[in-house]
């Protein structure tokens, strides 16, 4: 409860007249300090470094980061013109469930057409 002081739940829609303006929300603010920056910047990288050690050091692999990897532009094309198309799908104050069911399909769709370009060997490249 946001009048205790306590974060909001995740995935519930806060009650604006009791909501507290957080410092990393920038609600007010068109300029950041140097260390939300600094921080951002660090944890970021913390996090990417992790992600390599994981993934280089244990030989993990996905196949659907290798789909996503080998043709990013046309992941990033497709990816937007799926966003357009599902927009008006899917209200903005919807339950869980269809929040959920909705990012399911539109990934689904958008890995599906990346996946076939792969298959039949057709790569964007700059």
């Amino acid at each position: 409860n946001a009048s205790w002081g306590l974060a909001d739940l995740p995935f519930v829609r806060p009650e604006r007249e009791n909501q507290l303006t957080s410092y990393w929300l920038m609600d007010k603010k068109r300029m950041v300090s140097l260390p939300f920056t600094l921080f951002s910047t660090g944890f970021g990288l913390f996090l990417y470094a992790v992600f390599i050690v994981a993934v280089d050091g244990s030989g993990l692999q996905l196949g659907v980061f290798r789909t996503l990897g080998q043709n990013p532009l046309a992941a990033y094309i497709i990816h937007e013109m799926t966003l357009h198309a599902f927009r008006g799908l899917s209200p903005d104050d919807g339950p869980l469930y269809w929040g959920v069911l909705m990012f399911a399909v539109f990934f689904g769709t958008t890995y599906m057409m990346v996946r076939y370009l792969e298959k039949h060997k057709l790569f964007l490249r700059l």
